[in-house]
């Protein structure tokens, strides 16, 4: 008796691990995306203030999209120029989008090659924008006085996707 209980369960495990068994209560997931809008307000220039050492200028955008909210969205900003907290002297403009070495320009006219600080060295725009409800988004730019008559690179993107630039004169 004991033996046909064992042949049987063995039976019903091999037929089992053979032909298995599906779940079909949770259906599965279908990928789907989303095409989003990014717009950022032209800023062709800014004109420096001369009674303060740092300038403030808000860029405003708008995103949209077609069939997912946008409410949360993260839009990250770089910029070429950097300086440094608390010391008039100059400013740092890197080489390129990536780059961390660069060039020091200093109030007295001389210039020094080196590599970003990312401790010391302060970045003329914020790093991070949030989409709100209805798909506005700001950004603070601060310039300061010793960038007079130089221009910087804003660039913005949307999480890996490099999305636009623009070229901003500091006057």
């Amino acid at each position: 008796m004991g033996l046909n209980i064992l042949k049987n369960v063995s039976v019903s495990a091999l037929i089992l691990f053979c032909i298995g068994c599906e779940d079909n209560r949770v259906p599965a997931q279908e990928e789907s995306y989303f095409t989003y809008t990014l717009s950022v307000e032209p800023i062709e220039s800014i004109d420096l203030n001369e009674y303060s050492w740092q300038t403030l200028r808000t860029v405003w955008g708008q995103m949209s999209s077609e069939g997912g909210g946008v409410c949360n969205v993260r839009v990250e900003w770089s910029s070429n120029m950097y300086w440094v907290v608390g010391d008039t002297s100059g400013y740092f403009k890197t080489d390129c989008r990536t780059c961390n070495s660069g060039i020091w320009y200093d109030t007295d006219g001389t210039t020094e090659y080196m590599s970003y600080d990312f401790h010391t060295m302060a970045p003329v725009t914020n790093q991070v924008s949030m989409v709100n409800d209805d798909g506005v988004f700001g950004n603070v730019l601060a310039p300061v006085g010793a960038m007079k008559g130089d221009a910087m690179w804003l660039w913005w993107n949307v999480g890996t996707a490099y999305v636009d630039s623009m070229l901003i004169v500091l006057e």
